[in-house]
């Protein structure tokens, strides 16, 4: 029968008139189909508005999806029961991922430069490779900048020049340290203008101004180039033959 210039039968509706309107009064309107395929096009208008939730049990294909309770540059994730929604702590703007509240991310990427800000705690489980090459002059420079301390558990090998602006502690856990030296040459050089230096090298064993430790040089021979002053109050030689080319020696000279 008629209704409002439409046709109802049973419960459903068709409507005539601007709205274009298939509805049930009383039940849901389910669709079906003898070749398994329906399409709302121009067989039915332009768009079609469901003003209720639609359920689709089978594969869906869309060309466009605009979610509304979406935000822009918010990245999209799957919460509880398969629903798309999104986090105001996950977000991409088309150059830089960010994770974290606004303007105090714990995690920046940028998609262009690969520039990466991490502010919490960073594991590696495998190998940490470097392949900068940039060299390093000072503390503040080079591949890698360390603003605080650095532990390294195991062997470190340096490939060039090692500078160390503060003291060389060698601590085997309370039991005797040994620092090893592969080369053949320890060498003071005066420090490079416009700083100062005398290039004195200085060897000191224990606390004190003098030292209060001993230090043990264990060499097949010991050779002194230059002149050799001992500014002691007792000298010993302990060997059993001592040879001086000099055949003149100086005793009690001041």
């Amino acid at each position: 029968g008629g209704a409002a210039g439409g046709v109802t039968m049973g419960n459903v509706t068709i409507a005539k008139g601007n709205l274009n309107t298939i509805s049930t009064r009383d039940a849901n309107l389910i669709i079906d189909s003898h070749n398994g395929q329906i399409t709302l096009g121009d067989e039915i208008g332009d768009s079609v508005n469901i003003m209720g939730t639609l359920d689709v049990n089978g594969q869906s294909t869309l060309y466009s999806v605009n979610v509304q309770d979406l935000t822009n540059n918010r990245i999209v994730i799957v919460g509880e029961d398969g629903e798309l929604e999104d986090d105001d702590k996950f977000r991409f703007d088309g150059n830089d991922l960010d994770i974290g509240v606004a303007d105090s991310e714990t995690f920046t990427v940028n998609v262009v430069t690969g520039d990466t800000a991490i502010a919490g705690k960073l594991d590696v489980g495998g190998v940490f490779a470097i392949t900068a090459t940039d060299q390093s002059n000072e503390p503040a420079d080079g591949a890698l900048r360390v603003a605080g301390g650095a532990g390294i558990a195991r062997n470190l090998n340096v490939g060039e020049d090692a500078t160390v602006d503060g003291f060389i502690t060698v601590d085997n856990g309370g039991v005797e340290g040994v620092l090893k030296l592969y080369g053949n040459k320890i060498e003071s050089t005066p420090v490079p203008v416009p700083e100062t230096g005398s290039g004195m090298f200085t060897i000191k064993s224990g606390t004190g101004s003098t030292g209060s430790d001993d230090i043990t040089i264990d060499a097949r021979k010991t050779i002194i180039t230059g002149n050799l002053l001992v500014e002691g109050t007792t000298t010993t030689v302990d060997s059993t033959t001592v040879a001086i080319a000099d055949k003149t020696i100086l005793l009690n000279k001041d």
